[in-house]
């Protein structure tokens, strides 16, 4: 990915190059592992917004304890100017008060001038097997929920193993899997594109 500055008499915009190798099937826009890491300076430095209790652990990018209720991390701010992607991790709950906690993956997020909403959540229990152990939600422009869709895994603790989920996301439209299978499509649950 190359970034370029389109500027024409006062407006200024960002414009991507996205290329790929020839025998690759998808752009990757962002990809990281958190190996090459050694302190969480060098990963704010690398634009992430990463709360001050997280830590690196072998690789891996532990958030949060029992005593925080909202840990987040939020990709660099250059990854918001794309509006349809798909983000793909492996996500694994340490510890839980109780299996109805939850992670979520946050996307569409508005992070301009420090709000952090609205945006779209993927919202995963530890144990999501129940009616609403996968939700689609929206934390709305006025920071309220609007839980669009919910629907149940087969996972009964996300504490076992790390999990790959995904969520793509396409105008209206979203699909979330969880270890390669899909556990949600909705279309125009939305209210927009953000």
């Amino acid at each position: 990915v190359t970034k370029l500055i389109a500027e024409s008499g006062s407006k200024k915009m960002n414009v991507y190059v996205v290329a790929k190798e020839k025998n690759e099937t998808e752009y990757v826009l962002f990809e990281d592992d958190y190996s090459k890491y050694t302190s969480l300076n060098e990963l704010r430095s690398d634009g992430y917004v990463i709360p001050q209790n997280a830590s690196l652990e072998d690789g891996t990018l532990v958030l949060g304890d029992r005593s925080d209720s909202y840990a987040r991390v939020i990709l660099p701010e250059w990854l918001g100017d794309f509006g349809d992607y798909s983000v793909t991790t492996d996500i694994k709950m340490l510890e839980t008060a109780d299996n109805a906690r939850w992670f979520g993956l946050v996307y569409r997020i508005q992070n301009a001038n420090g709000k952090q909403f609205p945006y779209y959540h993927m919202c995963i229990r530890e144990n999501t097997t129940g009616s609403s152990g996968i939700e689609l939600a929206e934390r709305t422009p006025q920071d309220a929920w609007n839980v669009a869709v919910t629907t149940s895994g087969d996972i009964a603790s996300m504490k076992n193993a790390f999990y790959k989920v995904n969520v793509t996301a396409f105008d209206k439209t979203v699909q979330y899997t969880l270890d390669n299978e899909v556990v949600l499509f909705a279309t125009d649950k939305l209210i927009g594109k953000n």
